[in-house]
């Protein structure tokens, strides 16, 4: 269960974010916690539950990224049975997209409301 939806994640952001995204485990067998998803900037840990796992996908990524001593963004994927896909991340990094985004829409808009609804 775990190892096709880390395969269907790399897949979709290969597709949607159009960046190299491999599942970590295929292609670094035998070493100790590399992410279940490699790819550039993010470290992007996998759950695919009946229920939970959200906090530990968290946890293990960032887990993964203090060990290896990187700079990239820890990022959890969880899906539950029967309920769509989530993502979670911290907050001081949540609010760095999202700052990025809304600055992105506020150039793009000729009117002067900063609504992005």
């Amino acid at each position: 269960k775990g190892h096709g939806f880390e395969r269907a994640m790399a897949a979709r952001i290969r597709e949607e974010i159009g960046i190299d995204a491999k599942r970590g485990l295929q292609y670094f067998e035998g070493v100790k916690g590399p992410p279940d998803i490699i790819c550039d900037h993010i470290i992007i840990e996998c759950k695919a539950r009946k229920r939970g796992g959200f906090k530990e996908a968290i946890i293990d990524a960032e887990k993964n990224r203090d060990t290896n001593k990187s700079s990239k963004m820890p990022i959890g994927i969880v899906k539950e049975d029967r309920q769509p896909i989530r993502v979670i991340l911290n907050l001081d990094d949540f609010l760095r997209i999202f700052k990025q985004y809304v600055s992105g829409i506020n150039k793009d808009t000729t009117t002067t409301s900063n609504s992005i609804l």
